[in-house]
């Protein structure tokens, strides 16, 4: 069997493994939100399950002995509340009886030897001392400051965090900070109307922060820097142009399993409910992350520094877009005068709206166990971090990021009160990395084939898809902070024949009938022209492939993406083969090769991910293509060598007698 016909065989053969990828309706439109009460109302949990209750969710392995402080209710104790007693006693009288009881007599010692701020509690403290602040609203001359203090016990005497609130007015960078420190215990008030940060941990171990409201700050609502032996549970964050709550460098003591554990929280309405960045180990545990533009993010770019385990927690309809405030007038007023309370944020990061979880460049990453919903993107991302946009240009760093990542188990599109609210597509995954799996039987993800988690081999690229890499490195070039969007990117607006694939697919698809079309004309003006139905059946396939394509980028569905690329290798292998019967051998042995290559594209995309290969076929029919173009190109202003050799070779016609009765 000669060699062409052998790349034609293996050709056809990818093509018609790539049929089967289609399997649902082309299009099926993202879930639109349902209406969110006004954030001070009481939020009613998608709850009743008792898969995910937090009371019933298990416990870590090192609960039974985490050094995370106790709360204690004895010891000296330190007394602030406020010099007007009216105003005390409003306030007071919004507690349930019993502690409004308790905090009236508090209210009378405090009169006589306590203090009507915060800071001069803090400064008179020893370690191991108790400072309770009674029901009302401090304005914050400087942030409140636990530096070097131990076994510290802040807490608020309210029924709710928001009977104590601790206001920075917009005049400091941070409303509370701890630094230094180690056993502190802060609980039960709300932080707000910071510069950039409510509440901020930062080289402290051994700490429990419980009940602790952040709130309309200027970037971050609760902040974890450098920390060690940490434990959030029942926290709440909300309206901060970043981050709900935000960690970094967290690590984990001898015999501890986690640097931060974060349990039982509502972080809502900002622009990231839980960040995760740089170093660290970080349990995530039955929180309930919803109305956020992303949920989750876990970013990095250095390698096997970053482990982030996410399970019972409830992620659902991050769709909020604020991106649509910038520019506008309330992003151009002073943070004092802007609408908090209106849900209106002006965004300082970049992050693609309508996402569940995002990991980004991360490693070792575990999402199980988890309810996800609603979203208008998709439930899960996960991505490449390349160092040449972030830092440094080094070879060696372009591969560290973005392997050992796990979504096992997780309930996909129904809420916890068994409600059917779908997520557009499950995952979305740029094809990068070493040993990421994913679950099975996920609805319309990118690629439409991913490798699961009890494959005994998978894929380990070192460069992803080169679309969805070129719209990775477009979209990150925005600069939110500074009034500007990447166009064409579906993070924030843009959508159907705005998006910048569609774009690209609209290009490569006139390309692809242009050049065709050019071959099968360099073909016929041969003296061995191909017939008329090879030409007929290549072509159908040809344009179908191309049609498809173009609906396929439209609606966003790699499944039929992958068909498309398998009608298209199964034209050019016809049309190929018809060519060289034509005499256009270089032409077409070189269509049969693209063809070959682009028919195992679309097996890699739609049918099985092949392993063992560095990077993704399309790269190599994308390297291949311009010298194809160039052929066809070249082939259309000349002639086979073969016809002008038998054209040489042919003998003259012999001059014949002329006779005057032939007409």
């Amino acid at each position: 069997m000669s060699t062409p016909r052998r790349f034609v065989l293996i050709a056809v053969f990818a093509a018609v493994i790539a049929l089967p990828v289609v399997t649902l309706p082309i299009f099926t439109g993202p879930v639109m939100a349902q209406e969110n009460g006004d954030e001070d109302d009481e939020i009613i949990l998608p709850t009743d399950d008792p898969d995910i209750d937090p009371d019933e969710a298990p416990e870590s392995e090192s609960d039974a002995d985490h050094p995370a402080p106790e709360y204690r209710d004895e010891g000296n104790y330190l007394l602030v509340c406020l010099d007007d007693e009216t105003e005390f006693n409003e306030r007071n009288a919004e507690l349930d009886y019993n502690q409004a009881f308790r905090n009236q007599e508090l209210y009378g010692q405090c009169q006589e030897d306590g203090f009507s701020e915060p800071h001069e509690a803090l400064d008179a403290a020893s370690d191991g001392d108790r400072i309770m602040i009674l029901p009302g609203r401090y304005t914050l001359p400087d942030p409140l400051l636990i530096e070097g203090l131990n076994d510290i016990q802040l807490e608020g005497m309210g029924s709710a965090a928001h009977h104590i609130i601790l206001d920075a007015r917009f005049g400091l960078e941070e409303g509370l900070v701890v630094t230094d420190s180690s056993g502190t215990y802060l609980a039960n008030l709300t932080v707000q109307n910071s510069l950039h940060t409510g509440v901020r941990f930062v080289n402290t171990d051994t700490f429990t922060l419980d009940r602790v409201h952040a709130r309309y700050n200027g970037a971050v609502g609760l902040e974890f820097r450098d920390v060690s032996d940490g434990k959030v549970t029942a926290c709440l964050a909300n309206g901060n142009p970043f981050a709900g709550v935000h960690a970094t460098g967290t690590t984990s003591s001898e015999g501890q399993d986690w640097g931060l554990e974060v349990h039982g929280c509502e972080i809502n309405d900002n622009l990231v409910g839980f960040s995760a960045t740089g170093k660290g180990e970080v349990l995530l545990r039955d929180n309930f992350l919803h109305r956020n533009s992303t949920g989750l993010l876990a970013r990095s770019t250095a390698p096997d520094d970053h482990r982030l385990h996410a399970e019972g927690n409830l992620i659902g309809e991050n769709n909020s877009d604020f991106y649509q405030y910038l520019g506008a007038d309330e992003c151009s007023q002073a943070l004092e005068e802007r609408p908090w309370h209106d849900k209106v944020l002006c965004p300082v990061d970049s992050v693609p709206v309508g996402v569940g979880v995002l990991i980004a460049g991360s490693n070792h990453n575990t999402i199980t166990g988890n309810r996800l919903w609603g979203h208008h993107d998709a439930a899960a991302m996960l991505w490449w971090h390349p160092h040449m946009l972030f830092s440094e240009f080094s070879p060696r760093g372009q591969s560290e990021t973005s392997h050992h990542n796990a979504f096992v188990d997780n309930e996909m599109g129904r809420r916890a009160d068994g409600m059917r609210v779908p997520n557009t597509r499950d995952f979305w995954w740029d094809g990068q990395g070493s040993d990421n799996c994913f679950q099975n039987g996920s609805r319309h993800p990118i690629p439409s084939a991913l490798p699961g988690c009890s494959d005994l081999v998978g894929p380990d690229r070192l460069l992803g898809d080169p679309i969805r890499l070129a719209k990775l490195m477009h979209c990150s070039t925005s600069d939110p902070a500074g009034g500007t969007l990447a166009g064409g990117c579906d993070w924030f607006t843009a959508s159907g024949s705005e998006r910048i694939e569609f774009r690209v697919a609209v290009a490569f698809v006139a390309l692809v009938l242009v050049l065709t079309g050019a071959g099968w004309i360099a073909s016929v003006r041969t003296n061995r022209p191909p017939a008329a139905g090879s030409m007929m059946f290549a072509s159908l396939a040809v344009v179908g492939g191309a049609i498809l394509m173009l609906l396929a980028s439209w609606s966003e569905r790699a499944d039929y993406e992958a068909l498309s690329l398998g009608l298209i290798a199964g034209g050019w292998a016809m049309s190929g083969l018809a060519w060289q019967r034509a005499g256009r051998y270089a032409i077409g042995a070189m269509t049969v090769i693209l063809a070959a290559v682009m028919g195992f594209d679309a097996l890699d995309r739609g049918v099985w991910m092949l392993p063992w290969i560095p990077v993704s076929p399309t790269w190599v029919w994308l390297l291949l293509f311009p010298l194809w173009a160039v052929m066809i190109v070249v082939a259309m202003w000349t002639r086979p060598r073969a016809d002008r050799r038998e054209e040489e070779e042919a003998p003259l016609p012999l001059p014949h007698e002329h006779n005057r009765f032939d007409w």
